[in-house]
């Protein structure tokens, strides 16, 4: 159970060392309002651990509505899936050897399509991903943590499958742009604001650092601190799966928020000079 105050007994061995490094290192600055905040694009998405604090501030209009990206020039770096999904038979025929306990319109049909190319690994992943999606993290908490790995990973597919979620889970359009902003938004609880700066430490770092660790300690308890990191770590695995592989999004999906633009990357610029590959 999240709670405000009380602390999980096995957490109170970090809890001293964390809270000597919140006192003496974590200084961050006063909250200003959103549209005052500025990005790099061409850095990286969160701040790092070992080379002091970044905040990849947007430079979106609060004011606006999340609109749909869909039209127009796409910002994956593939315009053509780099792997060939599978036929709708198909992988509606693997998804049937699951045993039914995850609902198919829970996620897109076009990740199904792609990983179905691997039966032995698409019967596996499923049923781990029964307990990614259904957990002891509530939903709201557990899509903003996802939506901030899609936005630290430029996994717009991933975004765009959540966003569904998270709008049935409570979250505004507001509450979706402050999350391309990052932590350091006005408006985050304590437990969304450290979950967001756990997502982008183990982006950044591979772990989460001692005085995030010490608010999600305050708030969570063990079987929740292990789904926390399982469901970020889940979620880049994803990312990386979806980008590389080239996943397009369906035609009725709302892409990045309106505005949102990222520099190409050394990557994206390769696979653009590469054969696709693997049709």
């Amino acid at each position: 159970m999240i709670s405000s105050g009380s602390i999980d007994p096995r957490c109170l061995r970090f809890r001293t060392a964390s809270l000597t490094i919140l006192r003496h290192s974590l200084l961050l600055p006063l909250p200003r309002p959103l549209d005052s905040f500025s990005v790099d694009v061409d850095g990286p998405p969160a701040h790092s651990i070992r080379e002091g604090f970044r905040y990849p501030f947007s430079t979106l209009n609060p004011a606006k509505s999340i609109q749909t990206q869909n039209k127009g020039a796409k910002m994956s770096p593939h315009d053509v899936p780099r792997i060939a999904p599978v036929t709708e038979e198909t992988w509606r025929n693997e998804f049937t050897q699951v045993g039914g306990k995850w609902d198919p319109t829970r996620i897109g049909h076009a990740v199904l399509a792609t990983v179905a190319n691997n039966p032995v690994l698409f019967r596996r992943w499923m049923a781990f991903g029964v307990h990614m999606t259904d957990n002891s993290i509530p939903p709201r908490e557990r899509e903003i943590a996802i939506l901030r790995v899609a936005w630290n990973n430029r996994a717009e597919y991933e975004w765009a499958q959540h966003v569904r979620f998270a709008r049935q889970a409570g979250l505004t359009e507001d509450d979706l742009l402050r999350v391309t902003v990052g932590a350091q938004a006005p408006g985050w609880t304590g437990l969304e604001r450290a979950l967001i700066l756990a997502a982008d430490e183990l982006r950044t770092d591979s772990l989460i650092s001692h005085p995030t660790w010490a608010e999600l300690c305050s708030h969570l308890n063990i079987e929740q601190l292990l789904d926390a990191v399982f469901i970020m770590g889940h979620y880049t695995m994803i990312a990386m799966v979806l980008n590389s592989a080239g996943v397009q999004l369906e035609p009725d999906a709302a892409g990045w928020p309106e505005g949102a633009r990222f520099s190409a990357n050394a990557a994206a610029a390769s696979v653009a000079s590469s054969p696709e590959g693997c049709r």
